[in-house]
C-alpha cells in the first residue's frame, strides 16, 4: 500500500513538472513572439504611409454634408425613433421573413399592416433614401467606444421598405413596387459608408436581399414586357462596388486607436519620425501584426478593374495563410491580433460574390425575357443575347438551359461560397 502512494505522488509530481514546464515554455514562447511582432510596429507605420494609408484618427472623420443632403441625420433620428417606440416582436418577425412570392400568407398581412400603421417610420425612411449623401459623425480617437446600432436601423428600413413594396404588390402598383423595392439598394450604399469590414459585409448582405425581392417580382410579372424592361434597367444602373479601400483604412484606424486606449497615451515618435506606441508591448503587438495583414489588402484595393478582383482574393487569401502558419506555430499573439479578421474578409467574399451572381443572373434572366417578347421563342443559348446586357464583376460562369415551358438560369459561386453555391432563376 506505501508503495502504491509513493508512486501515485510520484505520478502527481511528475505531472505537476510537465505542466509547469510547458507553462514556462508557453509564456516565454509568448513573450517572444510579442518582441518580435512590438519591433516590427516602426516599419510597418512607415509602410503603411507609403501605400497612402491615413495613421492619425483624430483627421479620419469625413466632411460632413449640409444636412439637407446627409441621410445619416434621419438614420439617427430613425435609431431613436424606433428606441423611444419600438416595433413588436411579431411585426419584427413578419417584417424579417417577408417574401414577394406570397402576397397573402399571415406574415405578409402583418406585414403591410405594419408600414401602414407606422408612417413615422416610413417617413423618415424615404426621406433618407432621397438624399444623395451619408456622413455619419464618429469620434475615431475613440474608435474603441463606438457604437454602430445605425447598421441595424438601417436592416430595419429595408425591412420596411420591403414591406411597403409587397404591399403596393398587393394593390397591383407593380410600376411602384419595383421602384420602392429598388430604393434598397440605396440603403445598401448607405449602409457601406461606414469604414468598417462588418458595414461592408452588411452592404453585400442588403444588395444579396434585394436582388431576391427583385427575383421574387420578376417571377410574379415575367409576362409584362414592361416591368421586364423596368426591372432590367433598376438592376443595371446600381454599380455595386463596395468601398473595401475605405473599409481597411477604418479598421487600421480602429486598431491605432484601440492601441492608443490600452497605451493610454499619444502616440510618440522614434528618431526616424515614425510613430510607435512603445508603452505597451502587446498593443505594439497587435498594431503591427494587423498592419501587416491590412496593408497589402489596402493595396488591392486601390487598384482598378479587373484587376483588383483578383488582388483583393490573394491578399485575403494571404491573411488565411498567415492564420494557418501562426496556428502550427502557436503563435498566440499573432490568433489574437488577426484573428477576427479571417472570418470578416473571408465573409465578404462570400457575400460579394453571392450579390454579383445573383446580379448577373438577373440581368441574364430579363435579356433572355425580353428576347423571347421579340421573337415567340427563348434564345437556344446566352450567346444570342446582347452581351452588354451581362456584368460579369467576378468571372463567374452561368449555366442557361431551355426547359419545355420555360427556362432556367444558375450561377455557380465559387467552392468556398456555400451559402451562396448554387443561385438560380427559373421561369415559370
Amino acid at each position: 500500500m506505501k508503495r502504491v502512494l509513493i508512486a501515485l505522488a510520484s505520478l502527481f509530481v511528475f505531472t505537476v513538472l510537465v505542466f509547469a514546464a510547458y507553462g514556462a515554455y508557453f509564456f516565454v514562447t509568448l513573450i517572444i513572439h510579442i518582441n518580435n511582432a512590438a519591433d516590427c510596429l516602426p516599419q510597418e507605420l512607415k509602410m503603411a504611409r507609403q501605400a497612402g494609408i491615413n495613421t492619425d484618427p483624430s483627421h479620419f472623420q469625413q466632411t460632413l454634408p449640409p444636412v439637407r443632403l446627409n441621410a445619416a441625420i434621419d438614420y439617427d433620428r430613425l435609431t431613436e425613433l424606433l428606441k423611444k417606440h419600438p416595433l413588436t416582436s411579431s411585426q419584427m418577425v413578419a417584417l424579417s421573413r417577408l417574401d414577394h412570392s406570397d402576397c397573402t400568407s399571415k406574415q405578409s398581412n402583418i406585414a403591410c399592416k405594419t408600414v401602414a400603421q407606422r408612417g413615422d417610420l416610413m417617413k423618415l425612411v424615404y426621406a433618407a433614401v432621397s438624399k444623395p449623401d451619408c456622413v455619419f459623425e464618429k469620434d475615431w480617437t475613440h474608435a474603441f467606444n463606438l457604437h454602430f446600432s445605425e447598421l441595424k436601423t438601417l436592416r430595419t428600413a429595408y425591412y420596411l421598405l420591403r414591406a411597403e413594396s409587397l404591399a403596393q404588390e398587393r394593390r397591383g402598383q407593380w410600376k411602384q413596387a419595383i421602384k420602392t423595392q429598388t430604393m434598397g439598394f440605396k440603403l445598401a450604399r448607405d449602409a457601406g459608408t461606414e469604414p468598417i469590414f462588418i458595414a461592408l459585409i452588411d452592404e453585400s448582405d442588403l444588395n444579396y436581399d434585394v436582388l431576391i425581392g427583385m427575383r421574387d417580382i420578376l417571377r410574379l410579372h415575367a409576362n409584362n414586357p414592361l416591368a421586364v424592361q423596368l426591372i432590367h434597367d433598376e438592376v443595371s444602373s446600381d454599380i455595386m462596388d463596395p468601398d473595401l479601400k475605405k473599409a481597411v483604412q477604418g479598421e487600421i484606424i480602429y486598431a491605432i486607436s484601440s492601441c492608443n486606449k490600452v497605451v493610454n497615451g499619444e502616440s510618440v515618435e522614434d528618431d526616424n519620425g515614425v510613430e510607435s506606441m512603445s508603452n505597451g508591448k502587446l498593443a505594439d503587438a497587435n498594431m503591427a501584426i494587423t498592419l501587416k495583414e491590412l496593408i497589402p489588402l489596402y493595396k488591392a484595393a486601390c487598384l482598378k478593374l479587373p484587376g483588383r478582383t483578383e488582388a483583393i482574393d490573394n491578399a485575403i487569401d494571404g491573411i488565411n495563410r498567415d492564420m494557418n502558419h501562426a496556428f502550427h506555430r502557436k503563435d498566440i499573439t499573432w490568433l489574437l491580433s488577426s484573428g477576427l479578421l479571417v472570418p470578416l474578409t473571408n465573409y465578404f467574399k462570400v457575400m460579394g460574390t453571392g450579390a454579383f451572381t445573383e446580379r448577373n443572373i438577373l440581368l441574364a434572366s430579363t435579356a433572355v425575357l425580353e428576347y423571347h417578347a421579340k421573337h415567340g421563342a427563348y434564345p437556344a443559348s446566352l450567346d444570342e443575347i446582347a452581351p452588354e446586357t451581362l456584368h460579369f464583376f467576378r468571372g463567374n460562369p452561368l449555366t442557361y438551359r431551355r426547359t419545355k415551358r420555360g427556362f432556367n438560369v444558375t450561377g455557380v459561386s465559387k467552392p468556398m461560397d456555400i451559402p451562396h453555391a448554387h443561385l438560380f432563376f427559373q421561369y415559370p
